[in-house]
């Protein structure tokens, strides 16, 4: 199974979901058991409601999407801090080891973290 859903995925299940809430409510009416009656005020609460879930849909999967690329993007910037380290250390003697220990550290608490 897919670690995300896409764009069409969201759009056909939203589409069940409003045919059965629509079913239910044309059931609901059918059998004259409606307790609210429908105005423009309802229906504007209404429209916010998709109009802020769908705010929020957009913004997890873009979430997603970034949570996909942070763990080699982190990789590839300790790799960097310490091949720049090693050029340093040329000229400048200082514990290689212990540094290179310490981005372990990162990379070790980056992947519990996760």
């Amino acid at each position: 199974m897919k670690a995300w859903i896409s764009k069409q995925q969201i759009f056909v299940r939203s589409l069940a979901w409003l045919a059965l809430v629509l079913g239910l409510k044309l059931v609901v009416h059918l059998l004259g058991l409606e307790a609210l009656v429908l105005s423009p005020l309802h229906a504007t609460a209404v429209a916010g409601g998709f109009f802020i879930l769908g705010f929020i849909l957009s913004a997890t999967i873009a979430d997603y999407k970034e949570s996909e690329r942070l763990p080699a993007e982190f990789t590839a910037i300790v790799e960097n801090m310490y091949e720049d380290a090693l050029l340093i250390s040329r000229r400048h003697p200082f514990d290689i080891a212990g540094f290179r220990e310490g981005l372990l550290a990162a990379l070790d608490s980056l992947r519990d973290d996760m």
